[in-house]
């Protein structure tokens, strides 16, 4: 299943590639972040979870700027559901562009988790996923 989703994300961001090239240059940088971002839907719960773990996870040396970029792209959210006072029951929705959502998806896989968290860790995962299934349809379906 995670070969699948890489694959997902990754055909996702080539597809996106590939359609910018004969595109017009004033609206390259438009269209790229457009094609290049997914929206994923998960529980506000799910978000900080993810957020936290990525936390404790253990990395290498060379990984450390795409940490910190991944936890720089979700932090204006969890700031907002903790500003907000956003019920963790709640869904959210966050963009992420797809090479931050992979880099995401790989860190969190080298967490270690209990029982008790891995319905949060699966619905995360999933929302993930199934927000780079639509961005793909939605990007067929323009051609």
């Amino acid at each position: 299943m995670n070969k699948f989703l890489v694959l997902i994300v990754l055909f996702v961001c080539s597809l996106g590639h590939l359609q910018l090239i004969g595109q017009q240059p004033q609206n390259l940088d438009a269209q790229k972040q457009q094609l290049a971002n997914i929206k994923p839907t998960v529980y506000a719960t799910d978000l900080v979870f993810a957020f936290q773990m990525l936390s404790t996870i253990e990395l290498k040396a060379t990984e450390v700027d795409a940490l910190l970029e991944v936890k720089t792209a979700l932090k204006p959210y969890i700031e907002k559901i903790q500003k907000d006072n956003i019920p963790l029951a709640n869904p959210v929705i966050f963009e992420i562009s797809s090479p931050l959502a992979y880099n995401l998806l790989q860190f969190l896989e080298r967490g270690r988790l209990t029982g008790a968290d891995a319905e949060k860790y699966k619905r995360f995962k999933d929302g993930i996923t199934e927000a780079a299934k639509k961005a793909q349809e939605e990007l067929l379906n323009k051609k």
